[in-house]
């Protein structure tokens, strides 16, 4: 994670800059003031995760920092931690009332533990501000509105709102941009995800690419392979609306979504310390992590998928297996899985039919979908696959000599 240290005294700096590397974060990027971390900002924006500034320094101070920085709104998603050690805490919990853009505060001494837990906390503050809901599909669900207005307290979100299409969605992230948590796509309400076009998504892709879309959630409200066509490289998440038990579906999927937000930091931060341990080969190690990252987002495709690979490290194949499947449970979209269980499942046939319904252009779904159909004598519909590869790369070396050998 990219850190700004904002400090004046450059030994306070340097301890800050150790702390966090023991953490785990980077790149650390530094200001001597509140002016110069603007500069830093604004060179660097959406590339920085958090602000750790101290309250006392020439020219700008920590608490005028915080009131500038809340009238940037290209800024809002970054969470603002202020050290201090002579602030009285009357004084700062007024300040706290005041600015809701300070995320929280620390006070001096304080040990590796206490930084880490107060980052948190500043990060969790921070996503309770994305608080709107925002549906995409020509007509809201009723469960759905009594489900995301529960008591405060009870729902992370304060605002459902409804645009019928791509156009109206655009028109509303000038004005809640920054406050989008999540967004539900219906497929099959506004021509295949679009309002323009049925293979039309640049909307959605450019969505992606912004601050807020980068760590918004996007739900399609449907699985069916034709239905979803369009937007199944762009969602995280896909689920199917049941007929029965609606207002249960839909308070625990808003439950999810405000999960993955709330946890969001400590999420990369566990994922990130795993992945390491996962390069070491390290996999008990990385097991203990794989745990607590369960607690905090079982519905998390990353966490499934790391989860699997430990497994199989560990030689727990079966358990490797249910992982992948959990994965494909989430994002049916998704070809790493597939991939990997066709290597691992016994009924293949039916696996690789899923893998290509979902994953038709993905050409190392194909090839391995080719190869379990030729393990199970299915070879008309492994040259089918096989051909389809080849009209997409002809030089495809795997196609060309697994087509060869099923032609002599």
């Amino acid at each position: 994670m990219a850190i700004l240290i904002v400090d004046d005294e450059a030994s306070t700096r340097e301890a800050l800059r150790n702390l966090l590397d023991r953490l785990g974060h980077g790149p650390i990027l530094e200001a001597k003031n509140g002016e110069e971390a603007l500069r830093v900002l604004a060179a660097s924006g959406a590339r920085i995760h958090m602000i750790v500034a101290d309250w006392e320094m020439p020219y700008m101070d920590g608490l005028e920092l915080v009131k500038t920085i809340a009238k940037a709104p290209e800024y809002d998603l970054i969470p603002f931690l202020l050290i201090t050690s002579d602030l009285p805490r009357a004084r700062i919990e007024e300040f706290h009332r005041e600015n809701p853009r300070l995320d929280n505060h620390l006070f001096k001494p304080f040990r590796l533990k206490a930084l880490a837990e107060a980052m948190s906390k500043a990060a969790r503050h921070r996503a309770s501000q994305r608080d709107v809901l925002v549906y995409l599909g020509a007509q809201l669900p009723a469960e759905l509105s009594v489900a995301a207005k529960e008591p405060p307290g009870r729902s992370h979100w304060r605002e459902l709102i409804q645009v019928a299409s791509p156009v109206e969605f655009e028109a509303l992230l000038v004005t809640h941009g920054m406050r989008v948590g999540a967004l539900l796509v219906d497929p099959l309400a506004h021509g295949g995800g679009t309002g323009r076009d049925a293979t039309d998504v640049g909307w959605l892709t450019s969505f992606k690419k912004t601050p807020a879309g980068t760590v918004t959630p996007v739900v399609c409200l449907g699985r069916n392979p034709l239905a979803i066509r369009a937007v199944r490289t762009q969602c995280q998440f896909f689920v199917d609306i049941p007929v029965e038990n609606r207002p249960v579906f839909w308070t625990e999927l808003l439950g999810r979504l405000s999960n993955r937000l709330a946890a969001g930091w400590d999420i990369e931060i566990l994922s990130t310390e795993t992945k390491a341990l996962l390069q070491k080969n390290d996999f008990k190690a990385a097991r203990k992590n794989f745990t607590a990252l369960f607690a905090l987002d079982e519905y998390n495709t990353d966490v499934c998928l790391m989860a699997a690979e430990i497994c199989e490290g560990l030689g727990d194949v079966e358990s490797a297996r249910r992982h992948y499947v959990h994965a494909t449970e989430i994002n049916p979209c998704m070809p790493r899985p597939y991939i990997k269980l066709l290597g691992l499942s016994q009924d293949r046939s039916r696996l690789a039919e899923t893998a290509v319904q979902f994953c038709p252009n993905n050409l190392d779904v194909l090839m391995a979908a080719a190869v379990a159909w030729v393990a199970e004598h299915e070879e008309p519909r492994a040259l089918e696959v096989l051909k389809q590869i080849l009209s997409v790369q002809p030089a495809h070396k795997a196609a060309k000599e697994m087509l060869g050998g099923m032609s002599r």
